[in-house]
């Protein structure tokens, strides 16, 4: 086996538990790190030590409220409530973990103790997206932030391979939303409105700041990537989708691939309390900036998320997607218990499927050395259900229906996460 690198996953801890009302969304980060070496697979995890982690520490209580509880201590009341709990990158020589309401917080790669936050020597003033692009052929970094409020408006980044920040763009929006991910393609970027809006006003004013309004409609937002030009604005039927696979042009057009909520909720209800309310399933949108059309088309029926491809070809047109699913449908904890990969061009699918209770998360891709598109491993943590403890899963990325080619044994439970990455020994 060619694996030697290091595999990070981010995903939520809390330190503190205020009461019964707390969400996934809120943990503190915590990030995992297994080294693949030539004398096997170290293991070692750490807190993202933010500001909110600090203060609470010092308190040895819930300082802060969250998604449920938006009760927050008045001695904390103009403090960071940053958790670093969503994302982990690789990227300028800095490892950054990310939550989209907060500034980027990097740790040393070696031994994930935390550095601080991170500004891009003081050119990022708000908060960044926690799914950033890296584009392959470039080496860019292409990430935004989300101005909510009367602002209506959000901030495109574009840094450099070395981690220079080189552009920033202000880009107005129909209405203010939850914009949690977007994509690029050689040519342009996509900022997909959906009508799930997000309002810190009606938080002021004791209200959910989630709310569901359909009428608004999904907008998609096209922007040139190279020169000025004007923000293109498609409208399609109201949707959501929290997580994209991959985008690229073709025939003058955007096709942009997405886990997409096709029985949208009555309410917010589901994004407020973390229930599997809310469906989604494959689908690829064709946006024609030309005629302004939007065309949708479902790529897999299977209920699934957390949708990863081979980021060699992050904004180009691509053969191999994978994401998590539910193999059956009775799960009623809104988990995962199978990884579904979709063959594009063949149209074939695979399936691999845990046993009983256990629990997947995220698959991450690995290439192969000197392989080509989509040859090489999905790694991914598994929960076992009878043991309550965990194990690290390897599987051959185009034969994962034959289930792991190998396994590492972790003696305890990892909590159910969200988004990590694969770094390479040359890195």
């Amino acid at each position: 086996m060619d694996l030697r690198g290091v595999f990070y996953r981010n995903g939520p801890n809390p330190q503190f538990v205020s009461d019964e009302r707390y969400h996934l969304f809120d943990g503190d980060g915590m990030v995992h790190a297994f080294a693949f070496t030539d004398r096997g697979v170290g293991y070692r995890n750490k807190w993202v030590r933010t500001e909110k982690f600090g203060l609470e520490r010092a308190a040895g209580r819930s300082l802060f409220g969250g998604m449920r509880n938006r009760w927050k201590d008045p001695s904390v009341a103009d403090r960071s409530g940053n958790v670093a709990n969503t994302n982990v990158i690789r990227h300028g020589g800095r490892l950054l973990a990310l939550w989209e309401a907060g500034f980027p917080i990097e740790l040393d790669p070696q031994t994930l103790e935390t550095r601080g936050p991170w500004d891009f020597h003081g050119r990022l003033d708000r908060a960044m997206t926690a799914h950033p692009k890296i584009d392959p052929l470039t080496g860019e970094l292409l990430f935004f932030s989300n101005v909510f409020g009367a602002a209506r408006e959000l901030v495109f980044f574009r840094a450099d391979k070395a981690g220079n920040l080189v552009e920033t763009r202000k880009i107005p929006v129909p209405y203010p939303s939850m914009m949690h991910d977007f994509a690029v393609t050689e040519n342009h970027v996509v900022f997909p409105v959906f009508p799930l809006t997000l309002d810190m006003e009606r938080a002021s004013k004791g209200l959910s700041p989630i709310a569901w309004e359909p009428g608004l409609g999904t907008r998609f937002g096209i922007m040139p990537r190279h020169g000025r030009g004007e923000v293109v604005w498609l409208r399609t039927d109201a949707c959501f989708a929290f997580h994209f696979m991959n985008a690229f042009e073709k025939d003058g057009s955007i096709m942009l691939d997405a886990m997409v909520g096709d029985r949208i909720p009555d309410d917010a209800k589901p994004f407020q309390e973390g229930k599997d309310d809310f469906p989604t399933r494959l689908v690829r949108w064709t946006l024609d900036p030309e005629s302004r059309t939007v065309n949708k088309e479902i790529l897999d029926g299977t209920g699934g998320e957390m949708p990863r491809m081979d980021e060699r070809f992050c904004g180009q047109e691509y053969r191999h997607g994978f994401f998590v699913a539910q193999s059956h449908g009775t799960r009623t904890d809104g988990l995962w218990d199978a990884i579904v990969h979709i063959d594009f061009r063949t149209k074939g699918r695979r399936v691999f499927v845990l046993p009983g209770d256990d629990v997947l998360n995220e698959a991450c891709f690995v290439p192969k050395s000197g392989g080509g598109e989509g040859e090489g491993y999905l790694l991914t943590l598994a929960y076992r259900g009878e043991s309550g403890t965990s194990d690290l899963l390897i599987l051959d990325s185009l034969r994962i229906d034959k289930g792991p080619i190998a396994e590492v044994r972790i003696p305890h439970r990892i909590p159910v996460g969200f988004h990590g990455c694969w770094v390479g020994k040359e890195d």
